[in-house]
C-alpha cells in the first residue's frame, strides 16, 4: 500500500510522532501520572506482581499460564470465579511482569492503553529457587496459581502472589524502543526479564484532573480479559479474565 501526501497541506498538522519526544508524555495535554520504574508502591499506585508460565512436558510446553493460573482461576483464596486483578477505575497501577519461561510473549489487556516504563534482565535460576521455596509443598506446583496469597508479602499495595524480583534483577533498566514511546495495548515481554508497564484504567483521553470514568459502566459483565497474543498460547491458557471495579455513576 502507497500513500501519497499532498502538498501543500491544508489546515493544521496535528500528527504526533512519539519517538522525538524527549520524556514519554504521550501528548503535552495528556500525560500519564508521573511514576517511574522504582516508585515505591502506594495505595493509590499498587504494584502487580505477575508471573508467565511454562509447564514443560517431553514434547515442550503442555500449557502456557498468566500467574501460573489457568483461565477458570480454579483456586482456593481468591473471589469467584477466579478472578484476581480487579483494579479500580481511574486508578493507576504499575504491572511488574516477570518472564519465566523460554518465549518472548506479546501481552495484551484489554479496555486499556498503558505505558511500558522498563525491562530488566534478572537470574532466573535464583528466582527460580525462592519462587518455589515460596510455594507451601517448597516446590513448584503447576496450574495452583501464585505460590503467596494476596496480603502476605508485607507491603500491602503489592498484589500478585509472587516474590519480589528485585534481589535477582541484573544490569541497568532498559527504556522503550522508540516504536514502543506512546499509548500501548500490547507489548513484547521477553525470556529472562522483568517488564514494568503502567496502566491507568481510564479513557484514554483522560488527564489527571479531567473526570476518570469511562462512558460506560466497566464492572457489567462480561468483563475482559488480559492474554498472549500468540494464538497457541492463548487458546492453551494463557488468557486470564480481570474486572474493573467501576466508580459510583450518578
Amino acid at each position: 500500500m502507497q500513500f501519497r501526501v499532498n502538498l501543500p497541506l491544508v489546515g493544521m498538522d496535528n500528527s504526533f510522532n512519539p519517538a522525538v519526544v524527549p520524556t514519554p508524555t504521550l501528548r503535552a495535554n495528556n500525560p500519564i501520572e508521573p511514576l517511574t520504574p522504582t516508585l515505591p508502591p502506594t495505595p493509590s499506585s499498587p504494584l502487580r506482581r505477575l508471573t508467565l508460565n511454562e509447564v514443560m512436558g517431553m514434547g515442550g510446553p503442555l500449557v502456557v499460564l498468566l500467574n501460573n493460573t489457568k483461565w477458570d482461576g480454579t483456586m482456593s483464596g481468591f473471589p469467584p470465579p477466579g478472578i484476581t486483578e480487579t483494579p479500580a477505575e481511574g486508578s493507576t497501577e504499575v504491572w511488574e511482569i516477570i518472564n519465566l519461561t523460554a518465549d518472548t510473549h506479546p501481552i495484551h489487556l484489554h479496555v486499556v492503553q498503558f505505558q511500558l516504563l522498563s525491562r530488566q534482565k534478572f537470574n532466573v535460576n535464583r528466582y527460580w529457587r525462592a519462587y518455589n521455596a515460596a510455594f507451601a509443598a517448597g516446590a513448584y506446583v503447576p496450574e495452583a496459581g501464585p505460590p503467596l496469597l494476596y496480603g502476605t508479602l508485607g507491603v500491602d499495595s503489592v498484589l500478585g502472589g509472587n516474590p519480589d524480583v528485585t534481589p535477582y534483577v541484573q544490569g541497568t533498566t532498559v527504556g522503550p524502543d522508540p516504536n514502543e514511546i506512546g499509548w500501548k495495548d500490547t507489548v513484547r515481554m521477553n525470556p529472562g526479564e522483568v517488564t514494568r508497564i503502567v496502566v491507568r484504567f481510564s479513557p484514554q483521553n483522560a488527564t489527571a484532573t479531567s473526570n476518570p470514568m469511562y462512558p460506560f459502566d466497566p464492572s457489567i459483565g462480561p468483563g475482559y480479559v488480559w492474554h498472549c497474543h500468540i494464538l497457541d498460547h492463548e487458546d492453551n491458557e494463557m488468557m486470564r479474565p480481570y474486572t474493573v471495579q467501576a466508580l459510583p455513576r450518578p
